[in-house]
C-alpha cells in the first residue's frame, strides 16, 4: 500500500467521524429547538391569559370610567399576544418531526395542550400528507386525463 492510499483511508475515517459527529450535534439542536418551541408555547399562553384577564377586570372595575386610550392599548396587547402565541404553535409544528392529529390529540392527552380552543389551533396547521400528490404524480394524472378526453374527443366526432 503506497502512502496516497493510507492518506485517503484516513481522511476518508475521519471524514465519517465527522458525519457521525455532526449528525449528533444536528439531532441535539432539533432537540434543543423543539424543546424552546413548547417553553415559548407555555410562556406565551401564560402571557395571553394574564393579560386577557387583567383587561376584563379592569373593564369590571371601572366600567363607569373607562379610559378609551387604556382599553385601545390593552386590546392591541391582547392582540400581539395572541398573534405570538398563535407563531408559538406554528414553530411546534416546525420542529416537532410528527405532527399530525394522533401527536395532537396525545399532547393533549398529556396536558401539552391546553383544551380544544388550543387544539384547534394546531389542528388547523396539519398538512395531510396521504392526501398530497408529488409532482411526478400529478403530471402523469394529467397526462392521462389529457389522452382520455383527446380519445374521448376523437371517438365522438
Amino acid at each position: 500500500m503506497d502512502i496516497l492510499s493510507v492518506v485517503s483511508v484516513g481522511l476518508g475515517i475521519a471524514g465519517l467521524g465527522y458525519a457521525l459527529y455532526q449528525s449528533h450535534e444536528r439531532r441535539k439542536l432539533q432537540d434543543y429547538n423543539r424543546s424552546e418551541a413548547w417553553y415559548l408555547y407555555a410562556k406565551t399562553n401564560n402571557m395571553t391569559g394574564i393579560s386577557q384577564v387583567a383587561f376584563e377586570r379592569y373593564k369590571e372595575i371601572h366600567a363607569d370610567t373607562l379610559n378609551p386610550e387604556l382599553i385601545e392599548l390593552m386590546a392591541k396587547s391582547s392582540a400581539f399576544g395572541l398573534d405570538l402565541f398563535r407563531e408559538t404553535v406554528r414553530l411546534i409544528q416546525l420542529s416537532e418531526t410528527d405532527f399530525d392529529y394522533a401527536s395532537i390529540d396525545r399532547w393533549a392527552q398529556h396536558g401539552k395542550i391546553d383544551g380544544e380552543s388550543h387544539k384547534s389551533l394546531f389542528t388547523g396547521l396539519v398538512v395531510d400528507t396521504k392526501d398530497t400528490e408529488s409532482v411526478f404524480q400529478r403530471m402523469w394524472r394529467r397526462a392521462v386525463d389529457w389522452r382520455e378526453r383527446r380519445q374521448t374527443k376523437s371517438k365522438n366526432r
